[in-house]
């Protein structure tokens, strides 16, 4: 007993503290399979968030309340790392989708969609964010055609584009290089989770949804390099379609914008590793609770 008091001092005075890690204990969460149900809903609190119109190019201000009556699917499971999404989206008091346009829905969109669902959706049981491309595409990878997109790339010394940072003037001493950057997919109808992310918005057109991963469309014309163009978007589900919705297009004389989209708001939750988790059946479905 001495020996063993004597080693934990002796590691606390190499080290300065002793840290506890928190792996999930006996949390049997490696169980959970994609496509699984987790009654994650019983912990949604009441709560609201309002957009700042001119943050997101669209000039309107939105309030959006939690939904507390969203059901939440397994996505993925990496070794007990659970992933959910709710099966629905997110719309404003008016039913309408959050509303992205101009510079700032390129720049801001992402991170407006990631702080709305943070702020609805975090709870003790696990932290919320916007879904995006890359919690898809492993759902559709054995059916799916990756889109053609361009590659190309351009070193502009004129007009207004985005340079990692911020758009700014390009210049000769400062250009800007633009590159295309699309992750724009097709897939059939036989993917994991259809009915849960896919079927809905091939549908009806208003229960489409950002994804919060930005993409960039290079046009080149090459008998005329006045011509070129940067457009800026977010990416989108679009029934059984991945794509890229601009928000922002620049060329060598002008920046201009369309009509501000309103896309649906879909939530996705990390759950922490140490729930634990009851099982029950109920018609057809695997549902998960979350121990209290």
């Amino acid at each position: 007993m001495k020996k063993l008091i004597i080693l934990i001092v002796l590691l606390i005075s190499l080290t300065g503290c002793v840290t506890v890690r928190k792996d999930g204990g006996n949390s049997n969460s490696k169980e959970l399979k994609v496509g699984d149900y987790v009654d994650y809903e019983n912990y949604v609190e009441s709560k609201s968030y309002t957009t700042i119109g001119q943050k997101i190019g669209s000039r309107v201000s939105q309030t959006f309340k939690s939904n507390k009556t969203l059901k939440w699917v397994v996505i993925s499971n990496d070794n007990g790392a659970i992933t959910i999404a709710a099966t629905s989206n997110t719309l404003d008091i008016k039913e309408r989708g959050l509303g992205l346009n101009e510079e700032n829905g390129y720049l801001n969109g992402g991170n407006i969609l990631d702080d709305l669902c943070d702020s609805l959706y975090t709870t003790k049981k696990g932290n919320a964010r916007s879904i995006k491309s890359l919690d898809v595409t492993p759902l559709i990878h054995k059916n799916s055609k990756k889109n053609n997109a361009n590659k190309n790339e351009y070193k502009f010394t004129t007009g207004t584009f985005y340079d990692g940072n911020s758009f700014r003037e390009a210049t000769k001493d400062k250009p800007i290089k633009v590159r295309t950057d699309i992750d724009s997919y097709s897939f059939d109808k036989d993917v994991d989770l259809e009915e849960e992310l896919f079927i809905e918005s091939a549908n009806d057109n208003n229960k489409q949804y950002w994804l919060s991963t930005y993409g960039v469309n290079l046009t080149l014309d090459k008998d005329n390099p006045n011509n070129n163009k940067a457009e800026y978007g977010m990416h989108y589900i679009n029934g059984y379609n991945i794509g890229l919705k601009m928000t922002y297009s620049c060329d060598q004389n002008k920046c201009t914008s369309d009509q501000t989209s309103y896309l649906g708001v879909r939530p996705v939750v990390e759950l922490f590793s140490d729930n634990s988790y009851t099982k029950t059946t109920k018609d057809g479905k695997t549902i998960w609770t979350i121990k209290k």
